[in-house]
């Protein structure tokens, strides 16, 4: 058995351990992750990296992924003067992240989840069939399912479409998961670049490298913390030499983690109904004129918010404030996922103005969310702040 343990204390030792060594560590800049790249940046990023090409014409970026990742098609020998593009709409305003295609000869969806995207109902369906409706027949398009790491797949829904034809079987050939840490990385690390660079290609793909490194844990900074870590709680958790031993220690400690969390997660969320009540009850009076929506009881993401109607759209989108009790944040920002909202791109080019000015947004177009996070004790204030700029801007 291990010590007894208050694992509160050992959670907040853990993180000012953390935070001194890393404090103490050189300092790692990476321009990617100081600009905070969603998953947008990352689909740009990438795409620019594929477009490279030398002063003849040869694609070799996108050439050395197909070769990687469609190694038994022959989609690279139909490579010549490919478009590459991102945020391409199909069918009924649907994007696919990144899009490569020559008319007549292929087109290649790559779908972009590095940041756990929400997967959208009949995604890889609609996409298909939207290609279908540009002149593409199926065995001309291919699909690389780009998720953060190869646990993650498309689920069956996303294959198949409304009427309920799955077109998984079609793509057995001409599909492949293409994750970034266990897929992407690995490539980049290991594909030789032109030695006479003038493209900035080279600098262009170590950035990019050192950024995914980061996302993933992966620097050597990141791994002396990890080791130190691990020595911090093989000490206070009693490990010794006996591996079967050590890990029935953790089990146990995890499984105690796990009813604590279960427990704060109940008490939390009964106080999320009650301040995100308040919090409605002092919006209404501050703005009496605003027709609100009351989701503060929910049992799994209560919320309170206000849709707005913008151009011929009467709910094109909802501001709102969130008590996320099961990731354990309060976010506020932009609600964009129910049909009739305007669609994302356009959203985000109307709010960036005025968000800018307020907070570190994030822009998440798989979830179709522009949200920010705050602390408990700021979260009316912040939310407020940002009815009061929506509401001026559109005159309510």
């Amino acid at each position: 058995m291990i010590p007894t343990i208050d694992y509160v204390d050992l959670a907040r030792d853990v993180i000012s351990l953390q935070q001194s060594l890393r404090t103490n560590l050189p300092y790692h800049i990476n321009l990617v992750e100081a600009i905070g790249a969603d998953e947008n940046a990352n689909s740009r990023i990438l795409a620019s990296i594929l477009s490279q090409h030398t002063e003849d014409g040869e694609y070799i970026m996108l050439k050395a992924f197909v070769n990687r990742f469609f190694t038994h098609t022959n989609l690279k020998a139909l490579i010549d003067k490919p478009i590459v593009v991102t945020e391409q709409v199909v069918r009924n305003g649907k994007r696919i992240d990144i899009y490569i295609y020559e008319t007549g000869k292929y087109a290649v969806i790559l779908e972009n989840k590095v940041m756990d995207a929400v997967e959208q109902p009949h995604q890889l369906a609609n996409y298909i069939e939207g290609l279908n409706e540009l002149g593409f027949n199926n065995s001309q398009i291919y699909i690389a399912y780009l998720p953060r790491t190869c646990d993650t797949v498309p689920s069956e829904n996303s294959w198949s479409n409304r009427k309920g034809y799955s077109y998984k079987d079609d793509f057995t050939d001409r599909f492949n998961n293409v994750s970034f840490r266990d897929s992407i990385l690995p490539w980049l690390k290991t594909e030789k670049l032109p030695n006479d660079d003038e493209s900035l290609l080279q600098k262009t793909v170590c950035i990019y490298v050192d950024y995914l490194e980061g996302l993933f844990g992966f620097r050597p900074n990141d791994c002396f913390i990890d080791m130190k870590t691990e020595e911090y709680l093989a000490q206070k958790l009693g490990f010794t030499d006996n591996l079967i031993d050590d890990l029935q220690k953790g089990i146990d400690a995890i499984a105690d983690l796990e009813k604590l969390k279960k427990e704060l997660t109940r008490g939390n969320l009964k106080k999320a109904h009650v301040i995100l009540k308040e919090w409605l009850t002092a919006a209404e009076r501050e703005f009496p004129n605003v027709c609100w929506e009351d989701r503060s009881q929910s049992n799994q993401f209560p919320s309170i918010g206000f849709p707005l109607a913008y151009g011929d759209r009467n709910r094109a989108f909802k501001v709102f404030i969130q008590i996320d009790t099961w990731h354990n944040l309060i976010y506020y920002g932009i609600y964009l996922a129910e049909p009739s909202n305007m669609p994302f791109a356009e959203a985000r080019e109307l709010f960036r103005p005025l968000l800018d000015s307020l907070d570190s947004f994030e822009y998440l177009s798989g979830a179709k969310m522009i949200t920010a996070h705050a602390l408990a004790s700021e979260g009316y204030e912040k939310f407020i702040n940002l009815a009061k700029v929506i509401i001026e801007k559109f005159e309510l």
